[in-house]
């Protein structure tokens, strides 16, 4: 079910009370069978509300994707069904056009999703037909033929803030590359690039590394964290048991300490790697070692540099990236409100758009990758760069109330050094 709370303050803190619930529905499902006493997972795994605030997207453990009307709940189309055996978590969210002028044309509502293979994700435009909602499909992304004969799918996706480009990760259990990134183009599906990931390794993973992906808020740098797996010395590539060929003299490595361990105690020693990719030119930043199960940026309104940790334990920490990665965030922000106050400012106010207006922030930054920043990458050799400097992020101490720099003060970028490509363990 789906619950719409609203917020009643009081002198020392906030309580919610329940306005509204809408159970789940049960819907045309094909192809899905239930043995008898089986229960399956259906529980509501993801939601997302549309700029313009009348509609909602929940999807589904199960693979199931509706789009309800705000704020009643009611259901107004089913984008995808519920599949027998979903891969991934199902993950429902609202795009847009980059401009006003094409939001002034094209009023429909747009809805990105996965589909019924785990390696393929689909765009659908939704429209008004009568008094009911229709879905076609406006694109779809897929994994190509030599990654789907690895075992590869998708575990991850977002789109960028200029509502131009689809990122999405993959991991590849039987190929080398065992985690890569891809950039497709949003409205037409066509892959541009793709690269390869986590690959500043100085511990041995004895699982492929599943990515999962955010975007700063300028659309300047990709951040990716592996779900957390078990990290060691090199023994934990192989099964335990008898020596891999060709290690038989390496009695003392593929015994040690580590080699004996139970994987209860694996699994508790797991963690996670987290690096910066530079969106414009597929450049790795930065990466770390770090207990972390999911991660997130910060909001352009507090501190848009900011990353938000969520650790395996529950605790959850704010780091700060390097210097260089902060002050670029900060600098294409300024750039885009300056660029969008002098050329787009009026023409979005008096914008005879049927859906209201997106944030200021959000508009500017779109229209910048739009019009300028879109036409400055070189898409043929995007991620073929080796890792320049790699810096370690920091952990921030604990001052929410320390007063932050305005978005008008950008530090001085620090000089780039000669640097070897190094992990840091951050605690």
């Amino acid at each position: 079910s789906i619950h719409l709370l609203q917020a009643g303050a009081t002198s020392e803190q906030v309580s919610w009370r329940t306005q509204r619930v809408r159970p789940r529905e049960e819907a045309f499902q094909p192809e899905v069978t239930q043995l008898p006493g089986e229960v399956r997972d259906a529980s509501c795994c993801h939601l997302d509300v549309s700029p313009c605030g009348n509609f909602v997207v929940a999807s589904f453990s199960d693979g199931a994707v509706d789009m309800l009307d705000f704020p009643m709940l009611s259901r107004l189309t089913q984008l995808q069904y519920a599949q027998p055996c979903p891969v991934a978590k199902q993950k429902g969210i609202f795009v847009w056009r980059a401009t006003v002028t094409q939001r002034a044309y094209d009023t429909n509502v747009y809805v990105i999703s996965r589909a019924a293979h785990p390696w393929e994700v689909v765009l659908h435009e939704v429209y008004p037909l009568g008094n009911s909602f229709v879905k076609a499909v406006k694109s779809e992304f897929a994994l190509a033929k030599v990654c789907q004969a690895a075992g590869g799918f998708l575990t991850d996706f977002c789109v960028h803030p200029s509502q131009l480009y689809l990122v999405a990760a993959a991991v590849l259990p039987w190929s080398d590359a065992r985690s890569i990134l891809l950039v497709y183009d949003l409205w037409s599906g066509e892959l541009l690039k793709s690269c390869e990931i986590f690959t500043s390794l100085l511990v041995a993973p004895r699982v492929p590394l599943h990515p999962s992906l955010c975007m700063d808020c300028s659309g300047s740098y990709i951040f990716c964290a592996s779900t957390p797996a078990p990290m060691g010395p090199l023994d934990l590539q192989f099964d335990r048991g008898s020596p891999p060929v060709g290690l038989s003299g390496c009695s003392d490595l593929l015994h040690s300490e580590c080699w004996q361990k139970s994987n209860a105690e694996l699994i508790a020693e797991s963690t996670s790697v987290v690096c910066a990719v530079d969106f414009a030119s597929g450049e790795p930043c930065y990466q770390a070692s770090i207990n972390a199960s999911c991660i997130s940026l910060g909001s352009p309104w507090h501190d848009p540099c900011q990353l938000l940790v969520g650790a395996r334990d529950g605790t959850i920490s704010v780091w700060q990236p390097p210097p260089s990665i902060s002050a670029r965030i900060r600098s294409l922000l300024e750039q885009s409100l300056e660029v969008f106050d002098k050329i787009e400012g009026a023409a979005s106010r008096d914008s005879g758009s049927l859906s209201p207006p997106l944030s200021r922030v959000e508009e500017a930054v779109a229209f910048l990758w739009a019009t300028k920043l879109q036409a400055a990458i070189d898409w043929s050799h995007w991620g073929e760069a080796a890792p320049s400097d790699i810096q370690p992020m920091l952990p921030l101490a604990p001052s929410p109330l320390a007063p932050l720099a305005p978005l008008g003060s950008v530090p001085q970028w620090p000089a780039t050094r000669p640097e070897m490509d190094v992990v840091v363990q951050a605690r």
